[in-house]
């Protein structure tokens, strides 16, 4: 029957969905086979495009970038123009992180903005944040570091409410990160010891960084403040 893969193809498919598999090669590889050998079984395009997708992320996870491509652009073949809205907006999230692993900014910011209009009309929270700290972190990095800011205090609000303690840890530091690259060093330094005071009740492995970026700004050619994940 085939009733028990499809209930174990959609629960598969809301892990990697709410990101609640461990993104290391060996563990994502585990269950990405999995998913695959089912949704071929059973032959739904949702899942099966849902399937192939994440198998590009596994090679992503690689650096196979050339890979990760083909497993995209085959997902979204299979999708379709009319098909499943929340998983075209993943794919287009996937395709714009590759774009951006291969330094290419315009085009990765261009898939990105696709996918954000389509989570933003899903109301899809989870994916709007990953895709607006992306997008953040490749502002700052081209150079519009005043969007950054204004797009991780966005964010920092958000996490502020929900009392997400490690995303506020890691917002704190992007955004003082953001005012060492402006060289406005007074602005940084609260950011950096706030956030330095949320990893270390925490116990985080990114307590060391804001530290380390706070003394940055006390010297003479502060070096680039490095940015954390959220």
């Amino acid at each position: 029957p085939k009733a028990a893969p499809v209930a174990r193809l959609h629960a598969l498919r809301g892990l990697f969905d709410n990101n609640a598999i461990q993104q290391k090669p060996d563990t994502f590889a585990k269950y990405v086979s999995a998913m695959n050998v089912l949704a071929e079984q059973v032959g739904d395009r949702t899942l099966l495009a849902s399937a192939v997708m994440n198998r590009g992320t596994q090679f992503a996870l690689l650096a196979d970038l050339d890979r990760a491509d083909s497993c995209y652009a085959r997902a979204d073949s299979i999708n379709g123009p009319n098909g499943d809205r929340l998983l075209r907006a993943q794919i287009l999230a996937n395709q714009g992180q590759s774009l951006s692993e291969r330094g290419l900014t315009t085009a990765s910011m261009d898939k990105e903005e696709e996918a954000l209009a389509l989570a933003e009309a899903l109301g899809n929270e989870p994916l709007i944040r990953a895709l607006q700290n992306n997008m953040a972190g490749q502002y700052a990095q081209s150079g519009d570091v005043a969007k950054a800011v204004e797009l991780f205090t966005s964010l920092l609000h958000r996490a502020e409410q929900e009392q997400d303690s490690a995303r506020i840890g890691n917002l704190l530091s992007n955004i003082g990160a953001c005012h060492n690259m402006m060289n406005e060093l007074v602005e940084a330094r609260p950011y950096f010891s706030r956030a330095a005071a949320v990893f270390e009740r925490l116990q985080h492995s990114n307590l060391p960084r804001p530290y380390l970026n706070l003394v940055s700004t006390y010297l003479s050619d502060p070096a680039d403040a490095d940015m954390d994940s959220a």
